[in-house]
């Protein structure tokens, strides 16, 4: 994508450069420390001098000289042994936080007083990133939310906001100097194609209340907003927890769910055996059981609505809504599933059948994984599939036992 290239789908709000990195890391199936900050991941939390803040470009390559190093520290950190795979998205995900926040106030700060937002605004990562699930190279999903005091402001907050989201995804999809950085995705904006770059608050609201698909409630689960404290941005988060404990009753929720999988499974067929994503029994039929189990629940137990997958199915045990065993098989699927694709990604494997692999790369995957040779780690993924279809079948196809029980 390049530079002026975008790919729309069908107090202050500033957002602040946040220094905290993860301090609870998965087990490591070598039994390696989760704690251990890898030495390979460099400057993660770099603060940007005011010098560099004042001149837009050299901000932006800070920011991308940064995120460089730290995705071949992590990438180095996960081949080496130094940080396990599981792990590594919610440190991949902290560096993505840090370049966007970077990015954005040297934005703000960049734009003149015609063109300078100073309402409130936050960013929303959706998907990957605001589950903190992402892989190495993944793409990022984000929707640009903003509001104005007065009515009468509302159409000139929306113009400036968009375009500080206009510069901001240029500059974090596109390095003129070393190509691609992130591939940003706003396809999950209200309204998709159709709609504005940057959402008012009060269309956000009456958007998710009466307007949205199933689907998009969906995706609303993993929201999360990136880099901002403020008062905005909680209002904004409470705003999406909302919208979600008021979806449509459990029979059509599970029914719309099981519609939509049809339909991908259709379109979107898997390219392999090791299309962890897409197979039957794969990360969506698994991210797409614990989703609906949210939405059914979330008006009850809001406590539900979590956006990490493993989160979810920790908060969905606790509350009762699935047994100590459905938890356990969800959980351990949604581990190796995980690993896999970070594993995919750390050896530039992601387009690739991992049967195809070179021996080096197995043994980089067989030992990660713990796995005495391939035909094992082949059972474990096929079991984990049986579970998760098993599961689907159970949770999501068989609606009348499952919304009785709710």
């Amino acid at each position: 994508m390049g530079p002026a290239s975008f790919t729309p789908r069908g107090g202050s709000g500033r957002a602040k450069l946040r220094g905290s990195v993860p301090t609870r890391l998965g087990p490591r199936p070598g039994g390696h420390s989760p704690h251990r900050r890898p030495t390979r991941i460099l400057c993660a939390r770099a603060p940007v001098a005011e010098p560099i803040r004042n001149d837009l470009h050299k901000a932006m390559e800070h920011a991308r000289s940064i995120h460089r190093a730290n995705v071949e520290g992590i990438r180095s950190a996960i081949l080496t042994g130094e940080l396990d795979p599981a792990s590594a998205a919610r440190w991949i995900t902290a560096d993505v936080e840090t370049c966007i926040t970077t990015m954005l106030d040297a934005v703000r700060d960049h734009l003149g007083p015609e063109e300078r937002f100073d309402g409130g605004g936050a960013v929303l990562g959706m998907g990957k990133l605001g589950g903190r699930e992402l892989t190495l190279g993944a793409d990022i999903d984000l929707m640009f939310v903003c509001e104005a005091e007065a009515e009468a402001e509302q159409l000139g907050a929306v113009e400036r906001f968009h375009r500080v989201a206009q510069i901001l995804v240029s500059a974090l999809a596109w390095n003129p100097d070393a190509g691609r950085l992130y591939d940003v995705d706003m396809r999950l904006r209200p309204y998709g194609a159709d709609g504005p770059l940057a959402v008012l608050y009060s269309s956000f609201t009456r958007y998710y209340r009466h307007d949205r698909w199933t689907w998009e409630l969906q995706a609303l689960t993993r929201a999360r907003v990136i880099g901002d404290d403020s008062a905005f941005g909680r209002r904004l988060a409470t705003a999406a927890t909302e919208a979600i404990a008021h979806a449509p009753p459990p029979a059509i929720v599970f029914a719309e769910v099981a519609r939509m999988r049809r339909t991908l499974a259709r379109e979107q067929p898997a390219r392999g055996s090791w299309d962890i994503k897409r197979v039957r029994g794969g990360l969506t039929d698994l991210e797409f059981v614990v989703q609906a189990l949210q939405l059914a629940h979330a008006s009850s137990r809001p406590e539900v609505i979590q956006p990490n997958t493993g989160d979810a199915l920790m908060a969905l045990e606790a509350a009762g809504l699935i047994d100590a065993g459905e938890a356990a098989c969800l959980l351990g699927a949604w581990r190796l599933y995980s690993t896999l694709r970070q594993l995919q990604a750390a050896l530039d494997l992601k387009d690739q059948d991992l049967e195809l692999a070179g021996p080096e790369h197995k043994a980089v995957v067989l030992n990660c994984l713990g796995a005495k040779d391939w035909p094992a780690l082949r059972g474990r993924f096929e079991k984990a599939q049986a579970d998760v279809r098993r599961l689907f079948r159970l949770m999501i196809s068989s609606t009348p036992a499952r919304v009785t029980a709710a």
